[in-house]
Formats: C-alpha cells, sequence, structure tokens
C-alpha cells in the first residue's frame, strides 16, 4: 500500500488556522473500515428503518444544521447520526472514524506499536509488515514477532510500500556532503531504491543529478557543486511506475508552489517522464488500475489560480479532462471508472468574494468519462461550495466536503465557516462531521484522500 505520510500543513498567518492535508495512506486496520477489536455490520434495510437516526432531507433545502461557528478547533464534531451511512474513516489533522449506527466519532492510532518513538519514519502494508527507519537511519522490517534489518549500509531517509505491499521504495542518501538526518530528512535523498524484502534483490530507479553554482561569498569566488533531491509521490497500482518530485534545492517557498512531477518506468528504463509542475500534495494524484494516472497540473500555492486534472498513461499520455478557465482539484475514481473531481472559475484570491460562493468561489462538482472525456455535473448545494468528493464503493452514494458559505463579506482577520463532511445518496443529503478548520483558507485546503468507507 501507499505510505503514510502526516502531510504538509500551513498557518494562516492571521487566524492560526491549520487545515491539515489528507493522509494519503491507510494502516492495516483501515482498509476495512473497522477498527481492530469491534465488530459493526453494515446496517440492512431493516436496521436503517427502525434507527432513530436522522430523516434524510431534500438535498438542496438543507442549510448547515447549526451556527456556522468562526474560529478553528482542536476535534472535529458529529452533526448527525445517520445509520445508511455507514462507517467512514477519514484525515482531519488525525484519523477519525465515524460510525453511522451509533453516531460516534473516535480518534484512531496511527504509529504502530512496533514503530520506536526515534522512529524517523514508517509505512504499513496491508498484510501488517511495518518498515521504518530508525533514529539512525536504518531500515528495520517487523513482520508479525520478528524484526530485523536490511540495507544495513545505508543512509534510509523515508519508505514507501508499493500498493499490493510486495516492494519496498527507499529514499536513500548515497553521497557524502550532506547528512540525511536534516529536519526534512527526505529532502537529503539523492537516490531512490526498490527493495523486495523477500529475496533482498533491490535496484536504484532514480539517481538525482549534480548541479553547481557560482559561490560569491568566496574571494575569488568559486564555482562548486551540490546533488539534488526529490520527494517520493507515489507507486502505480502494478508496480511498473514510481512517480517523484524532482526538487533541484531545499526551500519550503520553492515547493509550496509546486515541483516537477516525473514518472520512472521500472519496465523500459527509459528517462523520466516529465509531467510538468505540480503542487506537491499525494491527495491529487490518483491512479485506475493498471496504471492510469489522475493528476492536478499547474503551479502556484493558490487554490484559485489555474489547475488543470489531467489523466496519464504510457499508452496513452497527457490528457486534459478540464478546461483552461477552470481551477479544478481532488481528482478521485469511481468504482465504475469515471473521474469525479471540484472546479471553480480561475481567478486571483480574494477572501471577499470567495467564502461567498462568488466567482472563484463559486466551486462545484464534475463527472467525467475517461474513455470519450463526455463531462456531467453532479447537482450544486445552495448555501456551500463544494470542496471535495468521494464516491461510495458501491456507486449508490457519495461524501462530500462542504463549505458553508458567508452572507457578507469576512471581517479584516477573520476566518471562515468550518468545512463540512456531508452523505448525499438519490436526492438526499445529510450532514455528518464538522471538520476542525475550513475546506480552504489562504493556500491551505481540506481532503477526502485517504478516506476509508464500507459503503
Amino acid at each position: 500500500m501507499v505510505k503514510l505520510r502526516a502531510g504538509l500543513a500551513f498557518l494562516c498567518a492571521t487566524a492560526a488556522v491549520v487545515v491539515a492535508l489528507g493522509a494519503g495512506t491507510l494502516l492495516r486496520e483501515y482498509r476495512t473500515g473497522i477498527a481492530p477489536g469491534v465488530s459493526e455490520p453494515i446496517p440492512t434495510a431493516a436496521d436503517e428503518a427502525n434507527s432513530a437516526g436522522t430523516v434524510l432531507g431534500p438535498a438542496g433545502a438543507l442549510a448547515s444544521p447549526s451556527p456556522q461557528p468562526w474560529a478553528p478547533a482542536d476535534t472535529p464534531a458529529v452533526l448527525g447520526r445517520i445509520p445508511a451511512a455507514g462507517v467512514i474513516e477519514f484525515q482531519d489533522g488525525s484519523r477519525w472514524r465515524y460510525s453511522g449506527a451509533t453516531g460516534s466519532l473516535d480518534a484512531l492510532p496511527i504509529r504502530p506499536s512496533s514503530v520506536p518513538a526515534d522512529g524517523l519514519d514508517f509505512a504499513m502494508n496491508a498484510g501488517g509488515d511495518v518498515a521504518y527507519v530508525d533514529g539512525a537511519h536504518h531500515l528495520r522490517l517487523v513482520t508479525g514477532a520478528v524484526e530485523r534489518g536490511l540495507l544495513p549500509e545505508a543512509a534510509i531517509a523515508s519508505v514507501h510500500w508499493s500498493a499490493d505491499g510486495r516492494l519496498l521504495g527507499l529514499a536513500v542518501r548515497s553521497r557524502p556532503g550532506a547528512s540525511a538526518g536534516m529536519g526534512w530528512g527526505w529532502w537529503a535523498a539523492d537516490e531512490f531504491v526498490i527493495l523486495d524484502p523477500g529475496s533482498g534483490a533491490s535496484e536504484i530507479v532514480y539517481r538525482a543529478p549534480d548541479r553547481t553554482y557560482l559561490d560569491v561569498k568566496s574571494s575569488p569566488a568559486v564555482t562548486r557543486s551540490f546533488t539534488e533531491t526529490f520527494a517520493f509521490a507515489t507507486w502505480s497500482p502494478d508496480r511498473r511506475f514510481v512517480a517523484l518530485w524532482r526538487v533541484p534545492e531545499v526551500s519550503g517557498s520553492i515547493d509550496a508552489d509546486g515541483r516537477q512531477l516525473l514518472i520512472l518506468d521500472r519496465l523500459k528504463k527509459s528517462a523520466p517522464i516529465d509531467l510538468g509542475t505540480t503542487l506537491m500534495w499525494q491527495d491529487w494524484l490518483v491512479w485506475r488500475a493498471p496504471h492510469t494516472l489522475a493528476y492536478v497540473f499547474g503551479a502556484s500555492r493558490f487554490i484559485t489560480e489555474q489547475k488543470r486534472v489531467r489523466l496519464w498513461s504510457v499508452e496513452q499520455g497527457i490528457r486534459d479532462v478540464s478546461a483552461s478557465t477552470e481551477s479544478a482539484i481532488a481528482p478521485v475514481w469511481s468504482s465504475d471508472g469515471r473521474l469525479l473531481f471540484s472546479y471553480a472559475p480561475v481567478g486571483p484570491y480574494d477572501p471577499k468574494p470567495y467564502f461567498m460562493g462568488v466567482g472563484v468561489g463559486y466551486r462545484r462538482l464534475a463527472v467525467v468519462d475517461p474513455i470519450s472525456l463526455a463531462r456531467t455535473e453532479l447537482p450544486a448545494a445552495p448555501g456551500f461550495f463544494q470542496q471535495a468528493v468521494f464516491p461510495s464503493p458501491r456507486g449508490d452514494s457519495r461524501l462530500e466536503l462542504r463549505q458553508p458559505l458567508v452572507d457578507q463579506t469576512l471581517p479584516a482577520n477573520g476566518v471562515p465557516p468550518r468545512c463540512e463532511l456531508w452523505y448525499v445518496t438519490g436526492d438526499a443529503a445529510q450532514p455528518l462531521v464538522r471538520l476542525r478548520s475550513p475546506c480552504y483558507a489562504f493556500y491551505s485546503h481540506a481532503s477526502l484522500a485517504g478516506t476509508v468507507w464500507n459503503r
């Protein structure tokens, strides 16, 4: 499975609003949507008919069910008990589990007990095997009750299981001159290595290039060299492709405006395929088996500026799905192979009209056939803009992240209302959870990436 990472978070300077980006990966217990030791079957039709849960109303008739809070919170809050919604696990700073049957919301552990306190990075596959980087940047593998070291001579920055849990992708620091123990350890890596823990076989699939610069602080000025680094992005489901972001120089500010996304073909071992500049958000990279990638193309940290949803596959190359006049974000695949995403008109970010749902704040949801590129729209949500969508595996319902609109411009340094998670089926919709922060503020965004749903 894909790697668990806390994700980037940005503090809104005027309001200390934190919007935690969705973690792109899940621990084994999250695969089922049921926490370990808990038995909660999917409610039957009879259960739902006899439930005392909230009755669903028309989709367009509901507004925010309580006064819009104007300050972020430490934890999300339950808005409704909806048995038909089942069990939903989602990311909102931490990992949370909502039960429609009980209307409860519980925090879930995200760090396996086998990872020590000084562990720098970790990942768990669907079989429960835990790979982690210890405090000395050594790779450790825990399988059941057995723990062993792998590649003892390598300095590891981060670990990333393939989707099937058979291979490990490793960001490795192989060259002297820079420490892999810097604050953002994965920045220091210069090689991406794929390891088969079973056989011990490994291969280098990417080596960051060397660069030079003129050191004008020396007298006389002298040309010096340094090695680029990279950031892991994602594996394809069939393990043929690995995506990395190229990081020519270490800069959090430059990172915030996007980096070059590269695709590495393990089969052909050809030169990296350049998909252009994208924001370094794993939650906007989604695969359809065996290896069709939907991603958001476009630089700039501001969500209102041009972002285009694109498809890439080795067979068909790059295809645009959204229009150049749109800011299209948050792609997700449905179980029937269609692509859904959120979109709004392109324009400069201005919080005054944005949170009133006007202009660049008029954000809706679209559905696209990846073959014909025929496009349809999902129903609008009066009183809200729609930040993201997550279709149920059964295809009969969906989750939406909705931002309550304000009826007047925000005051100076005002904080917009908090984002809400809604359950939508047919022509009915119901709020489930109010998140800790707004769906979007400045250049931070909420996400449904990493959601697991037993529907």
